[in-house]
């Protein structure tokens, strides 16, 4: 099964509500971020939406994220036009 077969059929589980789906996956047996899998059928701001909700209700994974935030590669214009459009510098 494909990447987007594995989206449609996750979508269609969840019903025409959820327009966005995001889903993380990790192989068990091998915990290296190659094994990492990100299916993603959301537009942008709705996956950071979606990432922010998440990492508000589980404090631990908070932590580790912002301990990992210095390796992550950011889009310049986005790091500008974000606090003007949504206030405040956290």
């Amino acid at each position: 099964m494909t990447n987007e077969e594995k989206k449609q059929q996750i979508k269609k589980i969840l019903g025409p509500d959820y327009e966005n789906v995001v889903v993380l996956a990790a192989n068990a047996k091998n915990s290296n971020v190659e094994r990492v899998l990100v299916l993603n059928d959301a537009d942008q701001g709705a996956m950071a939406g979606m990432m922010l909700t998440a990492l508000e209700n589980f404090p631990q994974a908070t932590s580790l994220v912002k301990f990992g935030i210095p390796h992550l590669t950011s889009d310049p214009i986005a790091d500008i036009l974000a606090p003007i459009f949504l206030g405040g510098k956290d």
